[in-house]
């Protein structure tokens, strides 16, 4: 593999007299460094942050994918040829896209995420993924560029997860206005309103140099099956894992979902490998047998021993990682997957299925998700009249820059996807509280 292609950066780089870091090292530094990671500890995972001290948020959850991933990469080169420990990341460049790989989530999770696709439905629509290849690409500053964090090729194309523009998936008829009969108020929809997957058509030039080592043939194929890179891949079932399994953690420790409702909606017999393992590795713990072993499993689970069983669980996950040959590409970067083995990846599916419905669609969850809608999108529509006025002297600097208008709301777009939570709960305040904000404030 020639590595010289994949620690190519889009602008020049100048090394400083004695550094002696690694491309990859570089690019660790620059995330860990940067606003937006910083950000990622304001930002809503699943529960609202004010919900409990201990949950996880954004910042936490990109650590613990990066903490999996790195376990993902170990077990493939346990069990690969040479020719594949070649290929497999180092650590800093595994940790460095597991990091990035929410930094384009703006406030509210996917909430925000839907409110400001309908904001910017007819001027180039958002994404949460496209808007980190956007932040990485254009809007985060390094030493070597002002445009960007000038990351390598190899860290980008981790990023990429949907390898398709906007413009190819956008379905702008879709995306109706639901106005309610009540009030006259737009009415959000996931059915209307959730963004397509996929970059924004802001960064084309970014992709066409990140294609640019691939062949004709290989670059067609990635647009037509939606594929992702080698890392690409590994990152993305650490994230499920992360998802599923401490996603489940948090649901569990904050007495949002029962034992009966796991048993329910997962089937017991999806539990029997990782059961029977669990026996056999730890004896005095999984001691009895069929139904009453599971039973057992739950008490565990539920009651005494939360974190252990977590962990067992997210072992049992990593240890069922395994690489897949697509036999369509030709560059190995592509050619090569991580993927988990089928009864791990079924019973994966069923824990996220499981947190989907009884804690992202639980109305506790779906009321806050409605409320941070509700903000972000009144609040773009008063910034967008009034932007001379509204947006902060920066922000503003750039919006009278562009030319079109579709420019302009990008700006503004950018703007609010930039925040944390309490941070559009502040701005959101000072314009519509009437005991809220001062002369003194510091406008971001």
């Amino acid at each position: 593999m020639n590595n010289d292609i994949w620690a190519e950066r889009m602008n020049p780089h100048h090394s400083r007299t004695g550094d002696h870091r690694t491309p990859a090292d570089i690019d660790y530094a620059r995330v860990i460094h940067s606003e937006s990671f910083r950000r990622l500890a304001g930002v809503t995972q699943i529960l609202a942050l004010n919900d409990s001290d201990f949950h996880r948020n954004r910042l936490t959850h990109s650590i613990e994918v990066g903490q999996v991933a790195l376990g993902i990469v170990q077990q493939l080169k346990a069990e690969s040829s040479p020719q594949i420990q070649e290929l497999l990341p180092n650590r800093a460049q595994m940790e460095t896209i597991s990091f990035i790989h929410d930094l384009g989530h703006p406030p509210f999770g996917h909430g925000g995420e839907t409110a400001l696709m309908y904001a910017m439905r007819q001027h180039g629509g958002f994404e949460g993924n496209g808007q980190t290849l956007r932040i990485l690409a254009n809007l985060t500053s390094s030493s070597s560029t002002k445009r960007g964090a000038n990351l390598t090729r190899r860290t980008l194309l981790g990023s990429l997860k949907y390898p398709v523009p906007y413009s190819m998936v956008a379905r702008p008829e879709v995306m109706n206005d639901c106005i309610s009969p009540i009030n006259g108020r737009v009415m959000l929809s996931g059915e209307y309103h959730d963004p397509p997957k996929c970059y924004l058509d802001t960064e084309q030039d970014v992709v066409d140099w990140l294609m640019t080592p691939f062949s004709e043939a290989d670059r067609s194929e990635i647009i037509r099956t939606r594929a992702k890179s080698f890392d690409c891949t590994i990152m993305d079932i650490s994230d499920d894992i992360a998802y599923g399994v401490h996603d489940l953690e948090d649901a569990i420790t904050l007495g949002l979902v029962t034992p009966h409702q796991l048993t329910k909606d997962v089937d017991p017999s999806l539990w029997r490998e990782f059961l029977e393992i669990m026996a056999f590795d730890y004896p005095s713990d999984y001691d009895r047998r069929g139904t009453t072993s599971y039973n057992h499993f739950l008490s565990l689970l539920f009651e005494t021993d939360t974190k252990s069983q977590i962990g067992r669980l997210v072992h049992y996950m990593i240890q069922h990682a395994q690489i897949q040959i697509r036999e369509e590409f030709d560059e190995p970067m592509y050619r090569h997957a991580a993927v988990i083995c089928p009864p791990a990846n079924a019973l994966l599916n069923a824990l996220k299925k499981f947190i989907y419905r009884r804690v992202i669609q639980a109305p506790v969850v779906q009321q806050l998700r409605h409320k941070g809608q509700r903000m972000i999108i009144e609040l773009f529509a008063e910034l967008q009249h009034s932007p001379r006025h509204l947006l902060p002297s920066p922000v503003y600097s750039l919006y009278s820059e562009q030319d079109t208008k579709t420019g302009q709301m990008r700006v503004i777009c950018d703007y609010i996807a930039s925040l944390t939570d309490a941070g559009l709960v502040r701005v959101y305040k000072r314009l519509f509280d009437p005991g809220a904000g001062s002369v003194f404030d510091n406008l971001r």
